[in-house]
């Protein structure tokens, strides 16, 4: 699953196709494989294979649901709103899907529109990132959403945020000196006259 995100990174589809081949049939339906599950589905997003995708979706969903782990629950809502907006593009036509009772987007007929399971993974995903970066103190877990999002999509991986404080700064601020990164010696050095 490692090889088949760098591929994806690189931009080899072909590369990733091969670990997908290799590694997805050791991985699917096993729920202690679930954090690599993503990678494939980020794999099946770029492609746009949406009938494969809506199965790994649909086998899936139900473990991460019974988990308690928010990490995974964020990351695989984050990777369903993904495919979702993929399939939109691709097909916006309401679809059969079938969802876990104990999501509240849950319908008994189970037709959904793609559009609208989007909003509402995306929107569940965004606030247990939110809740990861007020805790953490950064923007660091919302920067991971969008980079996995930009590789599902095929965008630009989006630039990642720099901290409003320096170390130098906060360690001072502590008590504590510490010798600044490289790139802040290096931009404090082309401040000085």
């Amino acid at each position: 699953a490692i090889f088949l995100q760098n591929s994806l990174l690189r931009g080899d589809l072909k590369g990733a196709k091969k670990f997908f081949d290799q590694g997805f049939p050791l991985a699917v339906g096993d729920e202690d494989c679930l954090w690599s599950i993503r990678f494939y589905l980020t794999y099946l997003i770029r492609t746009g294979d949406i009938a494969r995708g809506l199965r790994v979706i649909e086998r899936h969903l139900p473990m991460v649901t019974r988990r308690t782990n928010s990490w995974t629950r964020m990351k695989y809502f984050s990777l369903a709103a993904d495919f979702f907006e993929r399939t939109d593009e691709i097909r916006p036509r309401t679809k059969k899907v079938r969802l876990p009772e104990t999501l509240l987007i849950h319908e008994k007929g189970g037709r959904y529109s793609p559009h609208d399971l989007q909003v509402w993974f995306r929107n569940e995903a965004t606030q247990l990132a939110q809740a990861f970066d007020r805790r953490n103190g950064n923007g660091d877990v919302s920067w991971e959403l969008a980079r996995d999002r930009a590789l599902g999509l095929g965008l630009p991986i989006p630039k990642y945020p720099e901290s409003p404080h320096s170390t130098a700064e906060i360690t001072e601020k502590d008590g504590v000196h510490a010798k600044p990164s490289r790139g802040r010696r290096k931009s404090n050095l082309e401040k000085t006259p």
